[in-house]
């Protein structure tokens, strides 16, 4: 069947501008002392590369006067306090002075004297008769001239150097200047917001000369050829894949969200080009974020380019004939996962030029932009957009990709602030790191969501509700006062920190209130969050708050809180918590103490008072054998649990529920705790399910055991602070993948911890610990985290009990959940994150054992479906 005809071509849209005004806008004089910052490797790759172009297309019915006098001054303002932060946006790029190899270093400089600024244009449509037409033309997704810019409604445009940063680094800039141009005042402190800048170049490293590699590629041309200006014969298009179709592609292919989109465009992109006829190969450029592949990860909040490409062929013949799409996506995928597995050094960076140079030109498509981007969040306080472009691809002939406009998924923030103690209630305070804190200093931070039933307006929960979890977090933080503290290093100690408190400096706990914006399906949307089922870990990262980034001097916020209403439908309660402040045992001190205090009616309510309060004198962890400092030899620079700094892209993230009479049963035949039982049960599932048989001759179990009781002397149940250490079991691979895997997992766990319980924490050989976790592979050791006794289903803050909860950093971590059932008292409840093609298979395991204990109990066996229950999702990340 040939292909309907296109549609007729819109008439030329003729637009006639105004200039209303033109200023530069800088950061406030005196904010930003004179800095430079040197381009890398990463940043001389787009030294000669067309600038990104971004259009956000804003209805908005009213006059221009109401905008200049209502919208266009915060506009500015916010721009300046934004650049406080974001100040290389505002710098010039100019070759280095002074150096000894300057003819080929570029620098950004910033200095109030000699910068000029942003440059910022006002300008209004005068065709008043048209201009509602015109608009509307404009700001669809149907082809337009893209050489045309509007007025009628608002339109922002934003022209950016491709030297100063990547779009990961772009979004951060544009999500905080909106976030601080919705406040109703201008006078907003930068410093505490929840995403900050991390600008230290040095981060990079270069040990084989990538710099000059690149610079002798780019110098004087663009890396990715393009035309200097718009071609007249082209119009600019948007095409949306609905979330059913993403979800039917992911579920043919098993890969990706990026990788179907991809699949899809490239194929249409190859039979519309007629690129088989001129072309044996064709070839797709991807972009990756390398932030959580360099050795070692740099922050997610890196500002600057960190992205280099994933190149993928195929035969421009196969990708053109009816099985193209399985052929495309089945490249890209392949060439997304041979990047994830090699890292940085893996992926060939010193190819990266040759390899684009050596190819012809029409036979390579590249991608920009990430569906993870969130540009239809950009609201500056008028509403958020109706359509977004990417005009920049019209002048380098790349396909753009972003979020769809039209479906769910967005999130509005509706506040964001810093919660801390009441002021004076709490002293200037440093609080030394133990050994056992140090274990943990660049651990990945402890992220859970709490998902609560709550079938009212998001008003009512913000005038009934917020208040309270307000007020009384900033009363529990009175005794819990280290959470709202900064993590610093130690003053005049090299090796040591400390956290520290004082109401001058602590930024206190970041608290942000965020709401589902797609009215139409956000109850279906919680549910589907809201539950066992495997879900995308990308949607679920939208409900789950950032901490900032350590400041220049090494300073780094504890803990952050988010709040997301859905509304008529959920809340969800999301905590994030770098985990040097405290382990599960405090934390769930914590969390009992804030919800006690949120429940009661008043808030007017004495925490010294309260039956638990903690204990946070660090001085009682005694350390006779120098383990500080054995630690920090191998923890420096590193984290001791190796884990992505950001979310993968290709895993699912389930729960599934041991009942209470397979518990019982379990404790029966082998004669072990609930913990021994529960952990046996999952680790011969997760091996199987990984086939790690087939790589490993020896496997092993990691569990956390609270050493507060086997110190000597003891300390009290109510530490604050870290103070577990691993447990190790292990064993052979094929014997737990084989017909008593069952057993000896159960006898190897209960050997391993009833050893720990007899030997106290001397006998534990803690200086061992970390050399342990280093020294075997890491995919043949799973690691349990959290306990059935914290009682994380008994968190009501006034609303009720939550209907479900998640361990969400289990997908930064690989580690497995562990708490008690949300359906019934005495059942365990694991939560785990897998690609999904593993995580289908840990589903059939784990079901099957279930199945032959009740078979084996009650003489009959039970279907998959009452034996857990599983709630599927989709969601938006830019590819790593």
């Amino acid at each position: 069947m040939a292909p309907p005809p296109p549609p007729p071509p819109s008439p030329p849209l003729m637009v006639k501008l105004r200039t209303i005004e033109t200023c530069g806008v800088s950061p406030p004089e005196g904010s930003v002392p004179p800095s430079t910052v040197p381009l890398t490797f990463f940043d001389v790759f787009f030294l000669h590369a067309r600038p990104m172009e971004r259009l956000f297309f804003y209805p908005f019915p009213h006059p221009t006067s109401h905008f200049l006098s209502s919208f266009l001054p915060s506009l500015k303002s916010s721009l300046s306090l934004s650049l406080r932060s974001f100040f290389p946006l505002a710098s010039l790029l100019r070759p280095s002075p002074g150096a000894s190899s300057a003819s080929d270093r570029f620098e950004l400089f910033y200095s109030d004297a000699t910068s000029p600024g942003v440059l910022f244009t006002v300008a209004e449509c005068v065709d008043d008769g048209s201009s509602g037409g015109l608009f509307d033309r404009l700001s669809g997704p149907r082809p337009r001239d893209v050489t045309v810019f509007p007025h009628h409604g608002v339109v922002v445009g934003t022209t950016m150097h491709h030297a100063a940063c990547d779009g990961s680094s772009y979004t951060l800039f544009r999500q905080t200047w909106a976030a601080a141009a919705r406040r109703s005042s201008g006078d907003i402190s930068l410093y505490a917001h929840p995403l900050g800048p991390v600008v230290d170049r040095s981060l990079v490293p270069d040990p084989h000369g990538l710099y000059s590699l690149f610079y002798k590629t780019v110098a004087g041309k663009s890396p990715i050829p393009a035309p200097a200006s718009s071609p007249a014969d082209v119009v600019l298009a948007s095409f949306t894949i609905k979330s059913s179709h993403i979800k039917a592609l992911k579920a043919a292919f098993r890969c990706s969200t990026a990788a179907v989109t991809f699949a899809f465009t490239w194929i249409n992109y190859v039979r519309a080009r007629e690129l088989a006829k001129r072309n044996d190969k064709v070839y797709l450029a991807i972009p990756v974020d390398f932030r959580s592949r360099m050795r070692p990860p740099l922050p997610a909040e890196y500002f600057g380019n960190c992205i280099g490409p994933c190149y993928v062929e195929a035969e421009a013949a196969d990708l053109s004939g009816a099985n193209g799409l399985t052929a495309a996506a089945e490249a890209i995928d392949r060439a997304i996962k041979s990047v994830a597995s090699a890292g940085f050094e893996g992926a060939e960076p010193e190819k990266w030029l040759e390899t684009i140079r050596g190819l012809p030109a029409e036979a390579i498509l590249t991608g920009a932009g990430s569906h993870r981007f969130g540009v239809y969040d950009t609201d500056f306080g008028w509403g958020r957009p109706a359509h977004v472009d990417l005009t920049s691809v019209a002048r380098t002939g790349v396909v753009a990709v972003a979020e769809s406009g039209e479906e769910e998924g967005g999130l509005r923030t509706i506040e964001t602030c810093g919660v801390s103690p009441p002021e004076g209630s709490v002293p200037p305070t440093a609080v030394p790191l133990t050994f056992f804190d140090l274990m943990f200093l660049h651990a990945c931070p402890m992220e859970r969501l709490f998902f609560y039933p709550f079938p009212h307006p998001t008003s009512h929960f913000l005038s009934s509700f917020l208040p309270s979890l307000k007020s009384s977090l900033s009363l529990s933080l009175r005794s819990f006062f280290p959470l709202a503290s900064l993590l610093r290093p130690s003053p005049g100690a090299s090796d040591r920190f400390e956290l520290f408190y004082s109401d001058a400096t602590s930024p206190g706990v970041l608290f942000t209130v965020a709401e589902c914006v797609d009215d139409g399906s956000s109850g279906g949307l919680f549910d589907r969050l809201a539950g066992p089922r495997p879900r995308d870990v990308g949607q679920l990262r939208a409900l789950v708050p950032r901490l900032a980034p350590p400041d220049s001097a090494g300073s780094q916020p504890l803990l952050a809180v988010q709040v997301t209403v859905f509304p008529h439908h959920g809340v969800v309660v999301g905590t994030t918590m770098h985990h040097a402040t405290c382990d599960g045992s405090s934390y769930t001190l914590f969390r009992q103490t804030w919800a006690a205090a949120a429940r009661r009616s008043s808030g007017d309510i004495s925490l010294d008072a309260h039956p638990i309060g903690p204990v946070v004198d660090r001085s009682l962890v005694l350390d006779s054998h120098g383990l500080y400092s054995l630690f920090y030899k191998t923890v420096s620079g590193k984290s001791p649990f190796p884990a992505a700094a950001s979310y993968p892209t290709d895993v699912v993230l389930a729960s599934f529920t041991i009942k209470r009479s397979h518990i019982k049963a379990l404790k029966a035949a082998f004669r072990c705790s609930t913990a021994a039982v529960t952990f046996a049960f999952t680790w011969i599932s997760y091996v199987r399910a990984r086939e790690l048989a087939k790589g490993n001759d020896r496997v092993y179990f990691g569990i956390p055991v609270d050493f507060r009781s086997r110190m000597r002397p003891p300390l009290p149940a109510e530490y604050f602070g870290n103070c577990i250490g691993p447990c190790h079991a292990e064993a052979e691979a094929a014997d737990l993948s084989g017909a008593n895997g069952l057993t000896l997992a159960a006898e190897a766990i209960d050997r391993a911890i009833k050893s720990v319980a007899s030997a106290g924490f001397e006998g534990a050989e803690p200086e061992k610990w970390l050399e342990m976790m280093w020294g075997r592979p890491a995919e043949a050791v799973l690691i349990a985290a959290g306990s059935h006794r914290f009682g994380v289903y008994d968190t009501d803050f006034g609303w009720g009990r939550p209907a479900h909860v998640d361990l969400t950093s289990v997908a930064r971590t690989g580690v497995v959940a562990v708490a008690e059932s949300g359906e019934e008292e005495g059942g365990v409840e694991i939560g785990l994150a897998l690609p999904r093609n593993q995580m289908d298979l840990f589903q059939i395991y784990f079901a099957e054992g279930l199945g032959r204990l009740d078979a084996k109990a009650k003489k009959r066996l039970v279907s998959t479906e009452s034996i857990y229950s599983v709630t599927w999702y989709m969601g938006p990340k830019p590819v790593q």
